[in-house]
């Protein structure tokens, strides 16, 4: 029993901890893409607008992603092709400026990797995605906040969310999400 006592106080520990909040930084955060425009990859970015992960170690399943994607940002490094892809053929970014992502599952995949699958709404379109989630690390950032960074990345059919415009565009686009979050210490 003595050897008993130890590790029950430890799993007690383990049960009453909590969750991390790590509220995104739209400054250190994009979703990058990649689809093929004919023979050659075409790539660009979105800006994340906000959101936030919720995170415990010691129960990964209890985790859990909200996003807000800025559609309006899209920026290909061509300017008239960006406002092409804020119109009607593509993203409608007048009625629709704004993606969203919500997690729904997280199961470990690997050490500090994770498979989180999630609904991710385009165009008042919601369909399910799995993401391949990976925890780069946490530490000392600047102005003395505690930082984490997070890498996810996964392939969509962009026709699933009515994005059809364009015989030389792939259906297939490859998704790299980068998020850095900032900790919100607990109230004292």
């Amino acid at each position: 029993m003595k050897k008993l006592l130890p590790l029950l106080a430890l799993l007690g520990l383990v049960a009453t901890a909590s969750a991390d909040t790590w509220t995104i930084d739209p400054r250190h955060s994009s979703v990058n893409f990649s689809v093929r425009n004919f023979f050659v990859p075409v790539e660009g970015s979105f800006k994340v607008k906000e959101g936030s992960v919720e995170f415990d170690a010691a129960n990964p399943a209890a985790g859990s992603i909200k996003a807000v994607i800025a559609v309006v940002s899209v920026n290909t490094q061509d300017a008239d092709r960006d406002a092409h892809l804020n119109r009607a053929d593509f993203f409608l970014t007048e009625q629709f400026p704004t993606a969203t992502f919500t997690s729904t599952s997280w199961t470990v995949a690997g050490e500090n990797k994770f498979t989180v699958t999630g609904d991710l709404t385009i165009k008042d379109v919601t369909k399910a995605v799995t993401l391949q989630v990976a925890l780069l690390g946490s530490g000392p950032g600047q102005r003395g906040r505690t930082i984490s960074g997070w890498q996810a990345t996964t392939k969509i059919n962009r026709k699933d969310w009515g994005v059809n415009y364009g015989p030389s565009i792939a259906d297939e686009v490859a998704l790299t999400i980068n998020v850095q979050g900032i900790k919100q210490e607990a109230a004292q």
